[in-house]
């Protein structure tokens, strides 16, 4: 773990990007990364080490099944978290998202306390 930990966040969503945004700002000692899109988001993951990585389960270009396949393949984040955001129906796909890689899930809708109580746990902070 580095002095101030690195999240990259990939969601396209502007209410989630801002609930990320207060609670990382709240928690303090977090450098936070945003991407719009799947691809986008592996290409700052290459780019950069990052210490959790949370993607919206139908992010564009590159979905959650497809970036969790892609990022587990590189050894250098095989034990990087990597969390799922997904909306309560689709609540079936839990085990194969995790299956495919994921470390854990967050269910939508949820709040800025969530994600902090997520940080928290996943960061160790």
């Amino acid at each position: 773990m580095t002095e101030h930990s690195i999240l990259l966040l990939i969601d396209p969503d502007s209410t989630a990007r801002k609930a990320f945004r207060e609670a990382v700002d709240e928690l303090g000692g977090i450098q936070l990364f945003i991407a719009e899109d799947g691809q986008e988001g592996l290409d700052i993951l290459k780019g950069r080490h990052c210490d959790m990585v949370s993607i919206r389960r139908n992010a564009a270009v590159l979905d959650a099944f497809s970036f969790s396949v892609l990022m587990r393949q590189d050894e250098r984040y095989k034990d990087v978290p990597l969390l799922v955001m997904y909306p309560e129906d689709a609540e079936p796909e839990r085990d194969r998202l995790c299956d495919a890689g994921c470390s854990g899930c967050i269910k939508q809708p949820f709040t800025k306390q969530d994600i902090k109580a997520l940080l928290k746990e996943w960061l160790k902070l």
